[in-house]
């Protein structure tokens, strides 16, 4: 089981399905390196690992210069896949290994075993070269035995044209959203009902005003971090943040915000559930966890990020989530306008977890 590197999004939608391979009597061993693998071990510290170095994927300061940073770190990219290939050909033997599960990681395929490739981009956004970067992209995904698309089928959809604008690749199957949450709704809410909560349908209260879920590549990670601190600590609300540095274990408190470096999925889950209204990146795996908790969120997509910022628009436009640019973000302002969107609340289809596991497995 090996995720991309790129942020820890990919590392997070790996826990329910390593959860259903650990249910079915596989043996999984995980595959990645920094804070992927940290986050990995810390959901489940009794399972095997191997360091597979990522592709240290890296953002500028400054928006203006996205496009041709990302053009610059091509070639250290393509190195990278190409030397994962080779370390995942000597993991297949000394593991004896009998299947891979690659999320978004486009090395890791091999001829001796099937192998699955987890994306919910069969298409890139992009400023130029949309149709070129498609068919790229395809030539990878052709390499596997399935492409599994963590999204729904129909237009009741999370990933827009992501993954239903183009035509599919033939390997390729929806399997539904994926989320490590279970939606228990076990939350630590305020024992007080609201002023105008009448006593037949009384408000629910939270603990927390606001949670800010920090997340994503450096340096863009911290300077997220930054805005989001200094306009909680202005608006004087209880709050909530998580850093997003799964190799760090720091709980502390700044005024009424409480702070946490890194949670584990239940108290991620319980501190999501305690909170009025979540304030985060709009990254695909945040956008299948909100929708699994049915949360009402505001968006700031990483600057100069297309496709986060195409997330953010689309599920604006669908009025599910508030969105706004990093540069006027204002805590006040976001939050009166987040009032008149509804989150999502639609069913998921698809076929369930465990049947598309078993069918991976009995092919193994």
């Amino acid at each position: 089981m090996a995720p991309l590197d790129w942020g820890l999004g990919h590392a997070a939608r790996c826990v329910p399905i390593i959860r259903e391979l650990i249910k079915n009597d596989a043996v999984p061993v995980i595959a990645a390196g920094g804070q992927p693998l940290s986050f990995l071990q810390k959901e489940f510290p009794g399972i095997e690992s191997v360091h597979l170095e990522g592709y240290n994927i890296s953002y500028p300061e400054s928006t203006g210069n996205m496009v041709f940073t990302m053009a610059f770190q091509l070639p250290k990219i393509a190195a990278k896949i190409k030397e994962e290939k080779m370390h995942l050909e000597n993991i297949i033997k000394e593991k004896k290994i009998n299947g891979v599960i690659s999320d978004q990681r486009f090395g890791l395929s091999s001829e001796k075993v099937p192998c699955v490739f987890i994306t919910h981009q069969t298409m890139i956004k992009a400023p130029l070269f949309e149709n070129l970067l498609y068919k790229i992209n395809k030539s990878f995904i052709d390499k596997f035995t399935y492409c599994w698309i963590p999204d729904n089928k129909d237009s009741e959809n999370l990933s827009g044209d992501l993954s239903h604008q183009f035509p599919l690749p033939l390997n390729a199957k929806f399997i539904g959203p994926l989320s490590r949450f279970e939606n228990n709704n076990q939350s630590s809410l305020v024992n007080e009902t609201e002023k105008n909560a009448t006593r037949e349908t009384p408000a629910q209260i939270f603990k927390y005003e606001v949670m800010g879920i920090i997340s994503g590549p450096e340096p863009q990670r911290s300077i997220f971090e930054n805005i989001i601190m200094v306009e909680l600590k202005n608006s004087g609300l209880n709050s909530v943040v998580v850093k997003g540095q799964a190799n760090m274990d720091e709980h502390y408190h700044d005024g009424k915000i409480e702070i946490h470096s890194h949670l584990e999925t239940n108290q991620m889950e319980e501190k999501i559930h305690s909170s009025r209204i979540v304030l985060a990146r709009s990254g695909y795996s945040t956008l299948m966890d909100l929708a699994k908790l049915k949360k009402k969120a505001i968006l700031i997509p990483t600057p100069g990020q297309t496709e986060q910022e195409y997330l953010a628009g689309f599920h604006f436009k669908k009025n599910h989530f508030f969105s706004v640019t990093q540069k006027n973000f204002s805590m006040e302002l976001a939050l009166k306008a987040a009032e008149n969107f509804t989150g999502i609340s639609f069913n998921f289809s698809g076929p369930s977890l465990n049947q598309t596991i078993m069918e991976f497995i009995n092919l193994c």
